[in-house]
């Protein structure tokens, strides 16, 4: 793993058995890192689970929308 890449290449970048722990203090911030996370692993067919209050769901489904991931669709592949 690099750890001089950018935090955002970092998360769109893991490799298989890496690990990752995000701390975070804003929301904003914890959506943006989530959002890329996740988004990277749909889109590379992979399985993605996230576990979330109902509040972070749904500022993560909104941010996951605005990168041109059908939600829905994606929750009915379970």
């Amino acid at each position: 793993m690099n750890t001089t890449m950018s935090w955002e290449n970092l998360l769109a970048d893991i490799s298989d058995g890496q690990h990752v722990a995000q701390v975070y203090q804003e929301e904003n911030f914890l959506a943006q890192a989530v959002t890329i996370f996740t988004a990277t692993g749909i889109r590379k067919q992979e399985a993605v689970v996230i576990i979330a209050t109902e509040s972070h769901w749904k500022i993560f489904a909104r941010h996951l929308e605005k990168e041109g991931i059908d939600t829905k669709a994606v929750m009915s592949h379970r």
